[in-house]
């Protein structure tokens, strides 16, 4: 399965959900661990606990049978 084609498929999508910034792909952790899974990384500006959210508004654990990472992404500093 190619995963950068399932993340383009879902891209605006993704981007449609709220505190979504960025997207990538890349190693799917839990609880600070790699769990071995490569997943399409899903990066906001907050997390925000599912239960807050509509059930339209929430990242979905998959996509085409990919699983997704959502990842605190914290503001960017100027060097």
């Amino acid at each position: 399965m190619d995963i950068k084609a399932v993340k383009e498929r879902y891209k605006k999508q993704l981007f449609s959900l709220p505190n979504v910034i960025s997207l990538g792909v890349g190693p799917k952790i839990r609880k600070g661990l790699s769990t071995g899974e490569i997943a399409i990384k899903v990066f906001v500006s907050k997390k925000v606990d599912p239960g807050d959210l509509e059930e339209q508004d929430r990242v979905p654990s998959d996509l085409d049978g990919v699983p997704t990472d959502v990842e605190v992404l914290g503001p960017s500093k100027k060097f």
